[in-house]
């Protein structure tokens, strides 16, 4: 019986960990980062679009339109602020305010580039 548990959560796990590479490697999936940041309920899910925001930070800053950055930069802003704004939603949200914190530097150490 364990056997099986085991083997059906690690048969999940692969499943997961291949959508999400599927959706990282897709060219457009930054653009989905911040609906996913909005909608997704696990923190993980809001971790690894991060993640995926700042491959395309790193790749593709320069080349996106002023409107697109200026925009990144204000949500990421907003979204900091809308965490931090009372003692309970940031420590409870510490570990995404973080990566948050982190990727707006990243957006702003490209744009000083």
């Amino acid at each position: 019986m364990w056997v099986l548990f085991i083997f059906c959560s690690c048969l999940k796990r692969a499943m997961a960990q291949a959508v999400l590479t599927k959706f990282q490697e897709h060219p457009d999936a930054w653009t989905k980062t911040d609906t996913i940041l909005e909608r997704a309920q696990a923190a993980q899910t809001k971790f690894y679009a991060l993640i995926v925001l700042g491959n395309a930070i790193k790749v593709r800053w320069k080349t996106l339109p002023r409107e697109q950055r200026d925009g990144i930069k204000t949500y990421l802003i907003q979204l900091i602020f809308r965490l931090s704004c009372d003692d309970a939603t940031l420590q409870a949200q510490r570990v995404l305010v973080h990566k948050l914190d982190q990727t707006l530097v990243q957006v702003l150490d490209s744009t000083m580039k």
